[in-house]
Order: C-alpha cells, then sequence, then structure tokens
C-alpha cells in the first residue's frame, strides 16, 4: 500500500497550467481535467492527438461552442478528485497512466494513452471507465479522535498538572 501512495499524485485542479508548461505526460491528463472544469474548449481539445481529437472535434462541431462548453463542465462537476498513478513506459514516445476519477459516491479508473509529439504529451487513447470498490468513501470520517478529557470531569486543574 505505501509503495502505491508513494506513486500517487493526488490533485483536486492544478492552478495555471497551459499546454506550454506540460512537461510530464501526468501533467497532460491533469491539464486537460482542468481545462474540462473551467469549460475552456479550445485547450481541452489541444491535449488530443489522433483519433481521439477527430472524434472530439466533431463532437465539438456538432453541438455549438456554447453548448459543448456547458458539457465538459456539467461532466466534470461531480469529480472531487483525480488521481493519476503508473505511469508506464511502452517506448520511447508512449506511455500509459491509470487514472483514478474520485466522486462523493463512487471511483472509477481510466487507462490513458500518451504520445510526445514534439515535446508535446497528447492524450491518443482513454479506456472506457470502470467503476471500483471505494474502502473509504469521500468525505466520511476514517476515524474519531479521542476527546480531550475535561478538567471538570476529572477534578485536576490543567494548569497543576506536571508531565511525568
Amino acid at each position: 500500500m505505501s509503495k502505491y501512495i508513494s506513486f500517487l499524485t493526488i490533485l483536486l485542479v492544478t492552478c495555471g497550467t497551459t499546454t506550454e508548461d506540460i512537461a510530464r505526460p501526468e501533467d497532460t491528463v491533469l491539464a486537460m481535467f482542468e481545462a474540462a472544469q473551467s469549460g475552456n474548449v479550445q485547450e481541452y481539445l489541444d491535449y488530443f492527438s489522433g483519433d481521439i481529437r477527430t472524434t472530439l472535434d466533431r463532437n465539438a462541431e456538432d453541438m455549438t461552442e456554447q453548448a459543448f462548453t456547458e458539457y465538459l463542465i456539467k461532466a466534470n462537476e461531480p469529480i472531487v478528485g483525480i488521481a493519476v498513478s503508473d505511469v508506464t513506459p511502452i517506448d520511447v514516445n508512449s506511455v500509459t497512466i491509470r487514472v483514478e476519477l474520485v466522486f462523493r459516491n463512487k471511483n472509477e479508473i481510466q487507462t490513458y494513452t500518451l504520445f510526445d509529439e514534439q515535446g508535446d504529451w497528447k492524450i491518443v487513447n482513454m479506456t472506457r471507465s470502470k467503476r471500483i470498490k471505494t474502502l473509504v468513501p469521500y468525505g466520511q470520517k476514517v476515524f474519531e479522535l479521542p476527546a480531550e478529557p475535561d478538567s471538570s470531569q476529572t477534578g485536576q486543574n490543567p494548569d497543576n498538572l506536571q508531565s511525568p
């Protein structure tokens, strides 16, 4: 478990990332979600390449820009966290990345494939999202801390307590 956590990057929202700032494939995935959440259609599309980009361009053209913007925002609104892990090289220019989307009532995983296009990592494939078992639902307390004893209940004056 500690090995998994040590490679895990959890991000709720990246701030101010642009396509020019992308150095690692993980950053591309996180920045893509940021662009989607903010409704920045062109920036969102710029993180994709190949057949998936062609499909997304067609979808965007079939809708009005405003409708596609609203779709991106609404589809990403329920996401409360994004965990990126298991960056696995396929070859010199390609990697796969495991992406876990955290929602209030469920978690979903997907595998993204990215290709390095002259220094810019582009998403070229995504698997369908798959729901996974959530050990501790988002927002649920894992454990309660014991309450501090009240001096009126112990009969001791906290100012008179000494360390052993």
